[in-house]
């Protein structure tokens, strides 16, 4: 599942199936859903927080995995230019203390031409 809103959905859909669906289907494994939230312009973590509580709510004997990319820089203080809503929402997912939410930190690569 990933969350995505504004531009880029294309990509994102399109990486989805290459790096997603397609192995899933050639090993005979149902593929997970691209679930895309909506969001007010910067608010992410209300509609995302809303969103986890209601999949606990629906699938009370399931894990939820939260895959949150973390970018990273290619020079150390280049990191200080950024905002860091990647750690930010990582802290507000372990406030919840919810032992079924996951959190899976993934490094962003920004390109470097």
């Amino acid at each position: 599942m990933c969350t995505w809103s504004g531009e880029g959905t294309e990509y994102i859909e399109k990486k989805w199936q290459e790096n997603v669906v397609a192995p899933a289907i050639a090993e005979g494994v149902k593929p997970p859903t691209l679930i895309k939230l909506q969001s007010p312009y910067r608010q992410l973590f209300g509609s995302l927080t809303d969103f986890i509580s209601q999949l606990e709510t629906d699938h009370p004997n399931r894990k939820i995995a939260v895959v949150i990319p973390s970018m990273v820089e290619q020079k150390w203080y280049q990191a200080f230019l950024h905002n860091q809503r990647s750690i930010l929402l990582q802290a507000v997912l372990r406030m919840r203390a919810d032992k079924r939410v996951v959190i899976i930190s993934v490094p962003w690569y920004l390109d470097t031409e």
